[in-house]
């Protein structure tokens, strides 16, 4: 063997080994290629691998991940705020927001003080409104910012996720509220598994810096409590809130949540702040997020009668901006509703027009000033005009 090695040249023979290794490597692939699925092939010699490999001491050593809201937000958590249009989110979020960019308790619950990007694809008008009201009634927050202008997040190539993503590199917010996420998806598909793909590709991308993710979106028509649309979405969560009103009470349920217990109920009333007048000297008011002590509250009573829940939506209507209407008008509005009393009769139309009012004034629904009629609360007029798109 010594004399044939003799017979080639220095360059002869780093070719021979050049071309042993590589057919050394081709039956490693090819080895490779029997025993591994087609999917993985690629993988074979892909770049060096990121993995970590973690004993169970290893795990006891490493820091415990840092919270926003301690026990229900962490550091680049994606979370969502669900609930039925109307339910409150609208108010709930940027209250939340407002307290991390304070650096203040929420509900009781400690927040780690971090910069705010609160998106208002929705409603931004309204919204600058409640932040106005947040910052009347609890101070300044220079890191809270209201961020304008974002229409498409879903489209191939969208500018406005460019933009966002460049200014959230460049800022590096702890929390990004995405209000709401209908809105911000435009023509979204909501039941299909690859474009509820895309919304949790963008989510992530977001919190590529450290940043938590809360989606603003609607719950599910059954209120379930899941949000609405294909499950990948929920399976992605860390945390969920789902809100649900209980006469004046919003009530705040954690449907999942990794970073604590899902047993502790939040709840929040609806407050109102005057902001000053308008040009025609009519005071302007935002609705604000009064917290409550869930543990003092009774436990949510049945839902209300068809009959009268029906007659309390004629009542919204008719009374949109929380004025007085006459009893008078109310109850032809109810008389004349089939949702209220499909009877053929005009006394038992009647006689359930007065069974509604029974059901709703024990509820502490309306308030009534002699044969002056209005709503405790203007559910449209405090907690906005959500879209159930």
């Amino acid at each position: 063997m010594a004399q044939l090695d003799d017979a080639w040249s220095y360059q002869e023979m780093g070719e021979i080994d050049r071309l042993s290794a590589q057919v050394q490597r081709s039956a490693l692939i090819e080895e490779q290629r029997r025993t591994l699925k087609p999917d993985h092939f690629d993988l074979i010699w892909s770049a060096p691998s990121h993995l970590t490999f973690l004993s169970p001491a290893d795990c006891e050593d490493l820091p415990a991940r840092n919270y926003l809201i301690k026990g229900l937000l962490g550091e680049g958590d994606i979370s969502a705020v669900v609930g039925a249009p109307g339910a409150g989110k609208s108010l709930l979020a940027p209250y939340l927001g407002f307290a991390v960019a304070q650096g203040v308790e929420a509900f009781g619950l400690r927040t780690r003080q971090g910069s705010v990007f609160y998106v208002a694809a929705e409603d931004s008008h309204g919204m600058r409104a409640r932040v106005q009201a947040l910052r009347t009634k609890r101070g300044d927050a220079h890191v809270f910012k209201l961020v304008e202008g974002v229409s498409d997040l879903l489209s191939n190539n969208s500018e406005d996720l460019k933009a966002l993503l460049v200014a959230v590199e460049d800022q590096r917010p702890a929390l990004i509220v995405i209000d709401t996420l209908a809105v911000a998806f435009p023509g979204l598909e909501e039941n299909d598994a690859k474009s509820m793909g895309t919304v949790v590709s963008v989510a992530r991308k977001l919190t590529r810096w450290g940043a938590a993710v809360v989606l603003v979106h609607h719950d599910t028509k059954e209120g379930s409590g899941l949000p609405r649309g294909h499950s990948i979405l929920n399976g992605a969560l860390d945390m969920s809130l789902h809100l649900k009103r209980d006469g004046k009470v919003v009530r705040v349920r954690p449907t999942k949540n990794r970073n604590g217990s899902t047993d502790h109920e939040l709840a929040f009333s609806v407050g109102t702040v005057q902001l000053g007048t308008d040009e025609d000297g009519d005071m302007i008011w935002a609705a604000t997020c009064d917290e409550e002590n869930a543990g003092n509250l009774t436990k949510p009573g049945k839902p209300l009668p068809p009959s009268a829940k029906a007659a309390l939506e004629i009542l919204e209507n008719l009374a949109r901006d929380g004025r007085f209407i006459p009893k008078s008008e109310w109850r032809a509005a109810c008389v004349a509703s089939d949702a209220v009393s499909g009877a053929d009769k005009i006394d038992d139309r009647r006689q359930a027009f007065r069974r509604a009012i029974e059901q709703l004034a024990r509820r502490k629904l309306f308030i009534s000033e002699g044969e002056q009629i209005r709503l405790t609360e203007s559910p449209d007029m405090l907690l906005g005009s959500e879209e159930d798109a």
